[in-house]
């Protein structure tokens, strides 16, 4: 029987992984039900370091495999998400979500998707760290000019695919 879920109450705030959702000046106090196995999978994950913890996921689950046809079921499962993930790009919804679910299923039964998914993370944390080094460079002038070239491209995307998909 699996473990009752535990209940925490949080302020949503911009913390990674959570939405910002702000009433006034202070944020609305949510509350998240997180199951135990998914704690201790996710502290499980956060033990190995970058470049690894795909390929170490797959190699724990490894025995406990179940048949053929349930990991063809999940890898089918993970790549329809994924691609659901891609089309929730153009439209409204959590695509980017949807997509890392996916394709962290598929990288739980496939050690080439877990090495391809070690080796996305440590190029993603390079050009992040990267990133962040130039933005803390820059003046904020520059700042300024970057928030609102982005927003602008946001603008245009959005009226774009609002276009696009009410064919105005």
């Amino acid at each position: 029987m699996p473990a009752e879920p535990r209940i925490d109450t949080q302020p949503v705030c911009g913390a990674f992984g959570t939405a910002s959702y702000l009433c006034g000046e202070c944020p609305i106090t949510v509350r998240i039900a997180v199951s135990n196995q998914i704690e201790r999978g996710l502290s499980e994950f956060r033990r190995y370091p970058p470049g690894e913890r795909f390929q170490a996921r797959f190699h724990r689950r490894e025995g406990r495999r179940s048949g053929p046809t349930m990991r063809l079921l999940l890898m089918t499962g993970g790549i329809l998400v994924a691609l659901v993930g891609v089309l929730m790009l153009a439209m409204p919804g959590p695509g980017l979500l949807a997509i890392l679910i996916g394709v962290s299923v598929v990288a739980q039964e496939s050690l080439t998707a877990a090495r391809m998914l070690d080796w996305l993370e440590l190029r993603i944390r390079a050009v992040g760290c990267r990133m962040l080094s130039r933005w803390q460079e820059s003046s904020k002038g520059a700042r300024l000019m970057a928030v609102l070239s982005a927003l602008a491209v946001l603008v245009v995307l959005g009226y774009g695919s609002y276009a696009a998909l009410l064919g105005v």
